[in-house]
């Protein structure tokens, strides 16, 4: 072998040795909703993710609320942008998902500008290659399946990551609720997603050099200087919540003293200045100012009179915008001082919908539930775990008996609190009930619906024969339930029959 070659390979080596012993990290990016009056999609961002970096979502179809949960129907797509990701190799990304009760396809496809790092065709969500079974949204949960990344590339400046995720053409949908990052930072520093707390500063507040602020008016921030038009002026971006600032796209200024006068520098080390009235420059012309707070807001006036004061201007026919007038009719923007970041706010203590369940060998699933304490818990996700695997296997608080006897089923939180919860498993034999068919039934069957008449209120289940359970509640008196034609199992009470649609 040449000396070039052997010294390649001795590089390449010592590279990997390098990559593994660098830490993985992990981002988690959960969709809480849409925010119509910032047009965008509001995520709930916990871990770490590199610094300076960005993360955004789109839904073709729009949902976020209620019975259409960030769906992806046929025919549509979702995707998850991450920006400034540059220096980082992601290993995997975990979806949390469900389908469409028995049905719903998608393909996902994963790039970094043209660099493809992962690609699914469309495939059913029952499929061995997502989850391997239907987990209908009526079930209230969601399912974590995680996709290796097939490229390890390191991504680069200017390279942004789109996941894309499409619904298949025939009939069903998906429904996203989060996605988990898991990345190794090569050559990127870290730092929380969690937003800023930032108060308005009035009349007697006092501000000092190495204050951070933005400047805020009516629910918009102001953002980058729009240098494409004649007049020059801060974009706005809307901040719904103060007390939970993290857009990186909004102008984070430290405020700093130049002879006495204030300087406003913003997170990328750029100086804000104007050149005239109505033309807000970086690093140019006249970068001092004097700031008088009023109650009315903050006066920032340029230390060149004849570049005005900053103020906020929405007109009717255009947009809002942050700039530089003489002129005193319009509003002045309020300075909102940052004062803290914020942090996760872990579990105390979480409890199961149950502590205890029988299940017979022919009712093939049960869920278990988590309620955390308190409410606000950032990170809700649990780990799994069955302390005999031969008797009951669990997967996302999904429960399968596999064979008659008692297991134990423990919810451990993943972030940090230490905190579980269990339930025992008592899975017994089916005792041939199944083929108990002569009963009075409690319903009449007309069609495909189950016409219900209780005197008291008892549980109902119905499952498939499979063990899929179709629905489960609590009911009395008079009601219908509608199936699909098959083959069903009906428990009411201790009532246990088999019926044919």
């Amino acid at each position: 072998m040449k000396r070039d070659s052997l010294l390649k390979l001795l590089l390449f080596c010592v590279a990997i040795i390098f990559v593994q012993t660098i830490k993985a990290e992990e981002a988690c990016f959960e969709i809480v909703e849409y925010n119509k009056d910032a047009d965008r999609f509001t995520l709930k961002s916990f871990g770490k993710v590199p610094s300076g970096s960005s993360a955004e979502f789109y839904n073709e179809y729009g949902a976020t609320t209620g019975n259409r949960y960030n769906q992806i129907p046929r025919n549509k797509s979702a995707a998850f942008y991450l920006y400034s990701w540059q220096g980082c190799i992601i290993n995997s990304i975990t979806f949390n998902m469900c389908s469409n009760n028995a049905k719903g396809s998608l393909s996902v496809t994963i790039t970094a500008n043209d660099i493809e790092l992962y690609k699914m065709p469309t495939t059913d969500f029952n499929d061995e290659d997502w989850y391997g079974e239907w987990v209908s949204k009526d079930l209230g949960i969601y399912v974590d399946i995680t996709k290796t990344m097939s490229t390890q590339h390191e991504i680069k400046p200017r390279e942004d990551i789109e996941i894309l995720i499409k619904g298949g053409t025939q009939e069903g949908s998906v429904y996203i609720n989060r996605i988990t990052i898991d990345y190794t930072p090569i050559n990127a520093t870290t730092t929380s997603p969690m937003g800023y707390q930032y108060t308005k500063l009035t009349k007697n507040s006092s501000i000092e050099a190495g204050d951070v602020v933005i400047l805020y008016r009516n629910g918009y921030a102001a953002g980058d200087i729009d240098t494409l038009v004649a007049n020059p002026y801060m974009d706005v971006y809307g901040v719904a919540n103060t007390s939970n600032v993290y857009e990186p796209e909004l102008m984070y200024f430290t405020l700093g003293k130049d002879e006495g006068k204030w300087t406003f520098t913003n997170q990328y080390n750029q100086k804000l200045g104007a050149k005239k009235e109505k033309h807000l420059v970086w690093d140019s012309a006249n970068t001092t100012w004097d700031i008088t707070l009023t109650y009315e807001g903050a006066e920032i006036a340029n230390c060149n009179a004849n570049c005005g004061t900053i103020r906020y201007n929405a007109p009717a026919e255009s947009y809002a915008r942050f700039s530089n007038y003489t002129s005193k009719t319009l509003q002045l923007p309020f300075l909102y001082k940052r004062i803290k970041q914020n942090e996760q706010t872990k579990a105390t203590s979480i409890q199961l919908n149950a502590t205890s369940r029988t299940l017979k060998l022919c009712q093939d699933t049960a869920i278990l539930k988590a309620t955390f304490t308190p409410k606000t818990t950032t990170d809700q996700r649990l780990t799994w775990e069955v302390s005999d695997e031969s008797i009951a296997t669990v997967r996302n608080g999904i429960i399968k008996p596999l064979a008659i006897g008692t297991t134990i089923v423990y919810a451990r939180t993943t972030d940090g609190s230490d905190i579980e919860a269990s339930c025992t498993i008592n899975v017994v034999d089916c005792e041939s009930a199944l083929d108990v068919v002569e009963v009075s039934l409690p319903f009449q069957i007309e069609n495909n619906t189950l016409h219900f008449s209780l005197v008291k209120e008892m549980p109902i289940e119905i499952f498939t024969t499979n063990g899929q359970l179709i629905t489960s509640k609590k009911a009395r008196g008079t009601f219908q339930i509608t199936l699909k034609s098959g083959i069903y199992i009906v428990r009411i009470g201790e009532q246990i029959i088999k019926i044919t649609i």
